[in-house]
């Protein structure tokens, strides 16, 4: 019987969205990305610190000299590591607020900017806002500064009426400081001075409301004659604030009233293009506001968000391979375990299961990182407040209560604070002494015992694997083809209504850039909605020619896996070589 050499071509991205059998783009894949319209598995990572305090709703990074200092925000408090130009780093210095206290609600906005006002140099700006439940929540909370470079803890920002107070977060339009909250609060600061004394009256500084709601994001833009200037989201709507000068200050102009905003951190920049999800559909702003088109996975993302966790999601940017990637909880998980991904270069979409909380863009610090992760990622322990008796606690050490005579492992030591797991013959009291194995360090415990949660930041895009402390092991990465069949006109594309028989597959002729042993498998089934039969794996590697085998379905798709260390490929003009089958469904 006469055979037939076809190109695999599919479309690049993964379409969700619809059956599998109308579909000409991958219908599938894990840990995989489309450029030059070809599937890639992505980068692997590596374990930067896994003693951060969880979950972590935050995280910024700034270069210091020849490091990078990454500010880390939970529902704990402010945690900074500092690490070198390859990733790794010393341990954490807490910078939480004195009086901060644990909420699990706490969500958390960052910036940075030079304080004229406050003694001079570069501090970091956050505000610590109770709505992690719900964006429209007015409980307000305070904004927080500090040197950058310092290891104190922030200090609560204040103008001449106290402690500044915010539903909504902070912005840096520099050199202004902008808070914002509800009722369309919009308050900014004078030129490089926010202090107590001078930087909330006069000159530059101003307050307006602006909307009947609450103001939920801000971020800067380009300005032109009328700098600088920004873009502040409401729940309803999106305003262009410039400044102008003179008497007036400030305009206010309202882009749009008809958007809508699903979470805080899911607003991101990209080249002067703003991207966002609303409740519904996706929103982009390029001097107006547009929907982004998502024929491909709109359903997918909507109606598997848990919408109760929906101020969890959250924005990332890879602009080395054009994508911006939104992390969302789906199903019942009440941390993002997913995320979808919008290629600007591909103009695809795709998507890949990743369990990550916040994180940063690739910016002087080559890589993204990001922090979260599975349950071996993370670890639960007691934490234990103290005042320091004598000597230093550090991690290995294991303590002992002289009241309670429990007993814990420490895992993390920081000014005022152990965590420690394996608690036996416990629980920890607040008052009592606890001591170390060789006596060497003292302490008295200040509070009750708390349950925390400590997780993973990683490095990401750095080479192939997952990477934590001396273990390395695979990253699973797969795509699956969409269905060919003789039944719809040949494994090309569809044309007029072919033979109804089974597509048979006798040799595939693989071309990848890889490394490390793969596999193919045979997927298909009888009819649309039959159950799929998968072929036993075929392996092959960066030697093989050819993978010979004989299977038949009458709708067929190929699924191509890597999941060994170091394993990696780049896809190219695979062939398969294939002939009518028998005229029935199999």
């Amino acid at each position: 019987m006469k055979t037939n050499v076809f190109t695999l071509t599919s479309k690049p991205g993964v379409k969700r969205d619809g059956t599998d059998l109308d579909n000409e783009y991958f219908q599938e894949a894990q840990w995989v990305r489309f450029q030059r319209g070809r599937p890639k598995k992505m980068g692997g990572y590596r374990a930067m610190s896994s003693v951060v305090s969880a979950p972590v709703c935050g995280v910024t990074v700034h270069p210091n000299a020849t490091d990078n200092l990454a500010h880390i925000f939970s529902h704990w408090g402010i945690q900074r590591l500092e690490f070198d130009p390859t990733g790794s780093g010393g341990g954490l210095i807490e910078r939480t607020p004195a009086g901060f206290t644990y909420n699990a609600n706490m969500n958390w906005q960052h910036d940075a900017m030079f304080n004229a006002g406050g003694g001079g140099g570069a501090v970091l700006v956050c505000a610590a806002t109770p709505d992690m439940d719900a964006i429209a929540s007015d409980v307000a909370g305070k904004v927080y500064s500090g040197l950058i470079n310092d290891v104190a803890v922030l200090t609560p920002i204040s103008d001449g009426g106290g402690n500044i107070l915010v539903s909504g977060g902070c912005c840096v339009l520099q050199p202004f400081l902008f808070v914002y909250g509800s009722d369309g609060l919009i308050k900014n600061s004078n030129a490089n001075d926010f202090s107590v004394a001078t930087g909330w009256s006069g000159t530059n500084a101003n307050e307006v409301n602006v909307d009947a709601l609450k103001i939920v994001k801000g971020l800067p833009v380009r300005g032109g004659a009328n700098s600088p200037a920004g873009l502040f989201w409401s729940l309803c709507s999106l305003i262009r604030v410039s400044f102008v000068g003179g008497t007036t200050l400030w305009k206010y102009d309202p882009v749009s009233t008809q958007i809508t905003v699903l979470s805080k951190s899911s607003i991101l920049e990209y080249d002067g293009v703003f991207f966002w999800p609303g409740v519904d559909r996706f929103y982009m702003y390029t001097g107006v506001v547009q929907e982004l088109p998502n024929a491909m996975s709109l359903n997918f993302f909507f109606d598997n968000l848990n919408y109760a966790q929906a101020q969890k999601v959250w924005a990332l940017k890879v602009p080395r391979y054009g994508e911006i990637w939104w992390f969302f909880p789906s199903g019942t998980n009440t941390e993002c375990d997913s995320a979808v991904i919008f290629n600007i270069r591909e103009n695809t979409w795709y998507d890949t299961r990743c369990m990550r909380s916040a994180g940063y863009s690739a910016q002087v610090f080559r890589f993204p990182i990001a922090a979260g992760g599975e349950a071996e990622d993370t670890r639960d322990t007691t934490l234990l407040t103290y005042t320091v008796g004598i000597g230093a606690f550090a991690a290995g050490q294991t303590i002992t209560g002289g009241t309670s005579s429990a007993t814990g492992l420490l895992v993390r030591c920081l000014t005022g604070q152990l965590s420690v797991v394996s608690v036996t013959g416990g629980p920890f009291v607040n008052g009592e002494t606890v001591t170390n194995n060789d006596a060497s360090a003292t302490g008295t415990l200040t509070s009750a015992p708390q349950a925390q949660q400590l997780t993973t930041l990683w490095q990401h895009e750095y080479g192939r694997d997952k990477i934590k402390a001396d273990s390395v092991t695979a990253v699973e990465a797969y795509f699956e083809t969409n269905n060919f069949q003789w039944s719809t006109g040949g494994p090309v594309e569809e044309t007029a209504m072919g033979a109804n028989v089974s597509t048979r597959i006798t040799r595939i002729e693989p071309d990848f850039i890889s490394s490390g042993e793969m596999e193919v498998i045979v997927r298909g089934r009888g009819y649309a909605n039959s159950a799929v039969k998968d072929s036993e794996p075929f392996l092959f590697d960066n030697t093989t020619q050819y993978v010979s085998m004989r299977e038949q379905r009458r709708e067929m798709s190929l699924r191509v896996r890597s999941n060994v260390a170091g394993g990696h490929f780049e896809g190219g003009r695979t062939l398969i070589t294939v002939e009518p089958g028998d005229e029935r469904a199999t």
